[in-house]
């Protein structure tokens, strides 16, 4: 930027130069001496004072003209150089402002993209969490209901046996007793025709006696 100023104002100042060199090779200076050959009259006088005055005047609005166009070709390079530096900057910052904006965007779509997995995983979590308390809860009832139908099974098994063990012990009861009162009435008939035999006995022995009287 600064190399195209600096050949810019180069050639401006090379063109400044030719143009006021072109301008006062048609207009006289001061320094410039006129030769009179002849001795003027007073209106030749005033006529050439009326010239001298109408070149000067020339000169002047020509070096004014100058100077204006000079100053608008100035003005009108500072302005394009001005503007073009203005135009630099804003299309740097332009384009700084759309990389901050793409960065921001993209900085701003990561996070989002994180918060949205990090959700997604939260949700996942949830879900997992939820899963496991029915797959618990289905694991516990079924549990529950197995201990309850193994207690209640060992309970009527428990019922059972107790009621076949009573059963065993009333009919094993009845067979000792049964047994014992057998073995009674044996005894009790043993001790009668015993009893029987010694009467018996005792009469025989007695009618003996009293027959031998």
């Amino acid at each position: 930027m600064s190399g195209l100023c600096h050949r810019t104002n180069k050639k401006l100042y090379v063109f400044v130069s030719y143009f006021y060199n072109f301008i006062h090779s048609f207009v006289p200076t001061h320094n410039q001496s006129y030769t009179i050959q002849t001795p003027l009259t007073f209106h030749q006088n005033c006529d050439l004072l009326r010239a001298l005055r109408d070149a000067r005047n020339a000169r002047i609005a020509l070096e004014l003209a100058s100077c204006q166009q000079l100053q608008r070709v100035l003005r009108g390079h500072l302005g394009r150089v001005c503007f073009a530096r203005v135009r630099h900057e804003y299309d740097l910052r332009l384009r700084e402002w759309r990389e901050a904006i793409v960065v921001q965007a993209a900085f701003r779509g990561m996070g989002g993209r994180r918060r949205v997995a990090y959700l997604r995983w939260l949700a996942a979590r949830e879900w997992a969490i939820k899963c496991a308390l029915v797959i618990q809860s289905a694991w516990r009832a079924n549990r529950a209901r197995y201990r309850a139908d193994v207690t209640r099974s060992l309970r009527d098994l428990r019922r059972t046996q107790f009621a076949a063990a009573r059963e065993i012990q009333r009919c094993w009861r009845g067979k000792l007793g049964r047994e014992r009162a057998a073995r009674r009435k044996l005894l009790m008939a043993e001790l009668q025709q015993r009893e029987r035999a010694a009467m018996t006995m005792c009469r025989v022995f007695r009618g003996h006696k009293g027959r031998e009287r």
